[in-house]
């Protein structure tokens, strides 16, 4: 009875030691990209490509007017977003791949949906997405270059937004 209770405790710290060690090496790769000018214009490049994509896939093919106005407001915010990114990614000479990159699979799921099923899985997908966002714009606030630092500190809030905006629609 006793070696039990403490065996399980001793799963149980073992599980938080992983969960730790796992939520760091997160977080590390993720001030990785705040920190590599390069990497971290061509993830928002990327996300931002995607959000003004699935945007107009939400305007004509969610059923939820939320949905839609949702749907609007990614393919305005993200489009303006994107166009600041190009611009300090030509400061810097940097070459940024075009596409939505890793929301390529995200796209071709919604891309079968319609109507309720569609609002559902893109709207727990902008959370999802906006989630993570808000995360790397956040430790991109830290960057050493100035840039990429006033571009998360501007663009931050906006994303916080959609976030917020997101979870309620979702609900």
């Amino acid at each position: 009875m006793v070696q039990t209770y403490f065996t399980k405790w001793g799963v149980a710290i073992g599980v938080l030691a992983i969960m730790g060690a796992a939520e760091t090496s997160a977080a590390q790769q993720g001030a990785g990209k705040a920190n590599n000018p390069q990497t971290f214009l061509t993830h928002a490049a990327q996300d931002g490509e995607a959000e003004v994509e699935l945007g107009k896939m939400a305007q004509e093919k969610a059923a939820d007017a939320k949905v839609k106005d949702f749907g609007a407001r990614m393919q305005k915010d993200h489009s303006n977003a994107n166009a600041e990114l190009r611009a300090i990614a030509a400061k810097k000479s940097l070459t940024i791949p075009g596409g939505p990159g890793p929301h390529a699979g995200m796209m071709a799921k919604l891309q079968k949906l319609d109507g309720a099923a569609f609002d559902q899985a893109y709207m727990r997908g902008m959370v999802d997405d906006h989630t993570k966002a808000v995360k790397e714009f956040e430790m991109a606030t830290k960057s050493p270059d100035a840039d990429i630092k006033a571009f998360a500190e501007k663009t931050l809030p906006t994303l916080r937004e959609h976030l917020r905006l997101a979870q309620e629609i979702h609900k």
